[in-house]
């Protein structure tokens, strides 16, 4: 147990050691002189000061480092430790005197080197810091570490080709790597060298056949150079590997759409939206631009249909997407296919309000009064406070001519009705079932309120004709529908009524 108990700073020794072991020649040469004693008591105080820095016991570990210095003045690993304690205790400065020490007493060691270009980079003496690591790099060119730093000190210099040169050296050095690779491609896109990231994209493609993701890459890279030929036979190289994938269908169906070869883009995006292994969530941002696209130009219904079908098809249970399709549906003057999309929508979650209102505008647009009604109904049953749903209720019921059940949806509908539109229309429902109870006053007040709210609308002067006539102010009727006809309510009837001054159904 005790063994156990002393296992972590046996380990701190250790670490210890090997800092000493870089400098094991000027150590056996210091015994051989004939100072041994001198030697292990250098060890002692080395061993003991690495394992205060570990453990955080600063001041302490830089009074026995002091004592390894007094020691051994010229040992390079006592002001390289030192530098890294004064690191962690804040005081850069130190630590950048520290580095410089350690790399003036062991220049060649990448160790120090690397460690004092670090300190140098990082107090902004960036030319100082390439000028270490250049010393030593010829001897490192396998050194990531080394790479790395004189990587990012070039480019805070903005010396791209320099940074080009040193990775090419480092493959060069190590052979072939994935992660250099993608790094070339970066700067040479910097520089817009293209022809070179190219040909780095065929090492790629050649190392890695089947992955599909850099033949797309290299289209993309191709697509910013306006290379429409080159990106294409990129694309569909990628389509062989996987045919199916969202992204690379997306891409041909962009570059085919973009030629307004509408065949071969819309073959494309139904591949895309059939992808079954990317999600609905993950082709929002496509429907999105697909429907933004639709609602200025007509042609592009083509593709909301395509994307209407293959949402409802691939997407049974998941209720945005269900809605979605509906809506494109809708868009497309398909009702029918809209209505039963919208129902499967609520069906799957009733917080949808957008589905609802959705069926209720289809059943309505088809003439279907009972799916109206049944619909609002249970729309109600989730949104109670919601007054264009009453009104849409007491709609369906005059459709149905169950006009008592109307005026109960409109009174219930008024008490939540906050803003005029959902006022008005409760008001025009209620004025049409009191005509055809044949209270007509009680409809004169309904209309002439609905009239306060919005005098815009040419049916509505009708319908006011038709009370006024049955009130027998026939002026004020033939005043009215001559109104609705010079907003432009155009019909037989409506002309054989300012005619003949008489009501007709």
């Amino acid at each position: 147990m005790k063994i156990k108990a002393h296992i972590p700073f046996i380990l701190l020794a250790l670490t210890c050691l090997m800092a000493l072991w870089g400098c094991k020649a000027k150590k056996n040469a210091a015994a051989a002189m004939g100072n041994p004693e001198s030697a292990n008591q250098f060890d002692n105080y080395f061993i003991d000061a690495c394992t205060h820095a570990n453990t955080g016991n600063y001041d302490v570990a830089l009074k026995l480092f002091n004592k390894c210095k007094d020691l051994k003045p010229e040992e390079a690993s006592v002001y390289y430790e030192m530098s890294k304690v004064y690191e962690k205790n804040n005081d850069k400065d130190m630590s950048l005197q520290y580095a410089m020490k350690a790399y003036e007493y062991a220049p060649k060691n990448k160790y120090y080197a690397l460690w004092y270009a670090m300190k140098l980079r990082q107090n902004s003496h960036v030319d100082q810091a390439i000028e270490v690591l250049s010393k030593i790099y010829d001897e490192n060119k396998k050194d990531e570490q080394i790479v790395k730093e004189l990587d990012y000190l070039y480019e805070r210099k903005g010396e791209t080709p320099k940074r080009i040169a040193l990775w090419n050296a480092y493959q060069a050095a190590t052979g072939y790597k994935l992660s250099i690779s993608l790094k070339l491609i970066e700067l040479y896109k910097l520089q817009k060298d293209y022809k070179s990231a190219h040909l780095v994209y065929e090492q790629i493609k050649k190392a890695s056949p089947g992955k599909y993701q850099y033949f797309i890459d290299d289209a993309n890279l191709y697509l910013e150079q306006n290379d429409e030929i080159n990106a294409n036979i990129n694309f569909e190289k990628a389509i062989e590997i996987n045919p199916n994938n969202w992204k690379i269908n997306y891409a041909l169906y962009k570059s085919y759409r973009k030629k307004n070869d509408f065949a071969r883009a819309g073959s494309y995006l139904k591949q895309a939206f059939a992808d079954v292994n990317t999600s609905f969530e993950s082709k929002i941002s496509t429907c999105i631009e697909l429907n933004n696209e639709a609602k200025t130009d007509t042609a592009a219904r083509y593709f909301t249909n395509i994307a209407a079908v293959e949402l409802a098809k691939l997407y049974p249970e998941n209720a945005n997407a269900v809605l979605t399709a509906a809506r494109f549906f809708e868009q497309n003057g398909n009702a029918a296919a809209a209505l039963d999309n919208y129902q499967k929508a609520y069906t799957l979650n009733p917080n949808l309000f957008d589905a609802w209102m959705g069926a209720i505008t289809c059943s309505e647009k088809l003439g279907l009064a009972k799916n109206l009604v049944s619909v609002s109904e249970k729309a109600l049953e989730y949104y109670p406070n919601v007054a264009a749903l009453y009104a849409m209720a007491a709609k369906g019921y005059n459709q149905l001519k169950e006009y008592q059940k109307a005026l109960d949806y409109c009174l219930s509908g008024k008490s939540f009705a906050l803003d005029n539109e959902a006022k008005y229309q409760l008001f025009v429902q209620e004025g049409f079932a009191f005509f055809k109870l044949k209270n007509y006053q009680s409809a004169e007040k309904a209309y002439e309120a609905a009239l306060a709210i919005n005098s815009n609308e040419k049916e509505l002067y009708d319908q006011i004709g038709n009370v006024k006539y049955f009130l027998n102010k026939t002026e004020d009727a033939v005043s009215h529908w001559t109104k609705a006809r010079e907003m432009g309510f155009k019909s037989n009837i409506i002309d054989k009524k300012i005619n003949d001054r008489k009501f007709y159904e």
